[in-house]
């Protein structure tokens, strides 16, 4: 089986030279000939060269559509590559047009069971779920599913395949959890009957290291990643898009973890990649560039970060196929939050409350990406000093938030945080204290969470109990907080410098408190 780099290349240099030969001795139209350009697409796609893959395919079926029709095996067989070579491109309704078409003759002309027919059902599933259609994405999976195991079996690639696709759909769902079950099984199977560095063992870590960032597991995801990476970099050549992929969600791991000059190396080599072997319009792409504008934010590069993000909102503009969807909307949210920074509050905040009623009205107000936007929303309000509305909606998103995504995760302790210094503008610091002390109970007990956020809580605290003036309670908080500082390098950021003068004032006001 052709799996490396240097034998994907041997493959397509004996593809093309079979090319040659049968050109000469059958024509350009025998099947001979077509079936040798197929599997030189095939090579393309494998070595990274998805245009190329794209454009041979289309000829491949052109050719097979008017010499064979459409209901021959080997035309449905090209219609169906022809639907991946699309969706590797990002070209997510032609794949899922033609896919379709050639799904509807394989269910009439081979059978429900057929093992063509069952892995065009896995690729439409994988298109739906690209386009939100998740209830379609997810009965057509459970179709595809059984059939493939009853028919294949339960450790068949194809059957593999169609579980992999099932928890993308359920990931793109914020089902997290139900979604990392799924794909540590198939890794598992996968190293076992397929070995560490099979294309499909890889794609596996592959989604399971985005399963990972997704909740925030990042000393998971850092793990994953580097192994990932470290076998991508032996087996691909330097410029593949899988590779730049696993660049990428490593770049948003190391950001996560603080990580900025180490994410902006890894990121920016893969968006370099991206733009080159994909195009600035490829969905994977546009993703690194959302990355890159964060970092660039975190850098203080604040041009630089609505440079990048202006132009993601410009190309969905122009691009309606995909303008609308998640992952536009939450562009246009981080580009929000961009303009809010500048000091450009009611643009931003007008922004803002647009995506988030979009957001609701196509993904629910239970969606990760909705909740993020509310939560930003949240905040702008009370930046803005419309500190009622900023109280209603952080209780309202505090308490979805928990609900849906958990106690720990860093949405709701944001959210809580959001909360709790909302209270305390209002001058409400009875309210404040219990949100901050579960918060900071939370923030204990969950490994991610760096010290200087739980100081930022101690510091909180404190200064509500100064106002309560609860002098046994502050003591307590102060004493905590210096302890916490301990644990941080001290250096120019703002934000750290801000937390250990605010630590130093309370050591002093202590002494005062009666």
């Amino acid at each position: 089986m052709h799996y490396d780099l240097a034998e994907w290349e041997e493959g397509e240099t004996l593809s093309r030279e079979a090319v040659t030969r049968l050109r000469k001795l059958v024509g350009e139209d025998h099947q001979d000939t077509l079936m040798a350009l197929s599997n030189q697409a095939v090579a393309y796609s494998r070595q990274g060269r998805p245009k190329e893959a794209q454009e041979l395919t289309l000829r491949v079926l052109n050719a097979q559509r008017r010499l064979l029709g459409n209901e021959h095996p080997s035309t449905l067989r090209s219609m169906v590559n022809y639907g991946v070579a699309c969706n590797e491109l990002s070209n997510w309704n032609e794949g899922l047009t033609v896919t379709m078409e050639a799904l509807d003759i394989q269910k009439r002309t081979l059978g429900l069971i057929h093992p063509e027919t069952i892995g065009a059902m896995g690729n439409l599933v994988l298109s739906y779920s690209k386009l939100k259609r998740f209830a379609e994405a997810e009965s057509l999976c459970m179709e595809a599913l059984e059939a493939s195991t009853k028919t294949l079996g339960e450790k068949h690639p194809r059957t593999a395949h169609i579980k992999e696709n099932l928890a993308i759909t359920y990931g793109r769902q914020g089902r997290l959890k139900e979604a990392e079950t799924i794909l540590q099984d198939i890794l598992s199977a996968q190293q076992e009957t397929r070995g560490k560095d099979h294309p499909d063992t890889l794609a596996a870590m592959s989604n399971l290291l985005v399963n990972y960032n997704h909740q925030c597991l990042w000393s998971k995801a850092e793990d994953m990643g580097t192994d990932l990476l470290t076998r991508r970099r032996r087996l691909l050549n330097e410029k593949h898009p899988l590779l730049a992929h696993t660049l990428s969600s490593l770049g948003i791991t190391y950001l996560n973890q603080g990580r900025v000059e180490e994410a902006f190396l890894v990121t920016q080599e893969a968006y370099e990649m991206q733009d080159e072997v994909l195009g600035n319009g490829h969905e994977d792409t546009l993703e690194t560039m959302r990355t890159l504008a964060v970092i660039y934010g975190r850098l203080g590069d604040h041009n630089s970060e609505e440079r990048l993000e202006s132009e993601i909102v410009e190309y969905r503009r122009k691009n309606p196929l995909t303008a609308g969807d998640a992952d536009a909307l939450e562009t246009r949210s981080n580009l929000a939050a961009t303009l809010f920074e500048q000091g450009r509050f009611q643009e931003a905040l007008q922004l803002a409350m647009e995506v988030l009623g979009l957001q609701k009205q196509t993904l629910g107000e239970s969606h990760p990406s909705t909740i993020q936007t509310t939560i930003n929303t949240a905040g702008m309000f009370a930046r803005c000093g419309q500190l009622r509305k900023a109280l209603e909606v952080s209780r309202e998103v505090t308490d979805r938030a928990n609900h849906v995504l958990g106690a720990s995760h860093p949405m709701t302790l944001v959210s809580m945080k959001n909360l709790a210094k909302v209270h305390i503008e209002l001058r409400e610091w009875g309210d404040a204290v219990p949100v901050l002390v579960h918060l900071l109970f939370l923030q204990r007990g969950t490994s991610h969470i760096p010290p200087i956020e739980v100081l930022d809580t101690l510091i909180e605290l404190a200064k509500c109990y100064i106002f309560l003036q609860l002098r046994n309670e502050l003591h307590t908080a102060v004493f905590e907080a210096t302890e916490v500082a301990k644990e941080i390098e001290k250096t120019d950021d703002p934000e750290v410098n801000r937390l250990f003068s605010n630590l130093k004032k309370l050591q002093i006001a202590v002494r005062f408190v009666p």
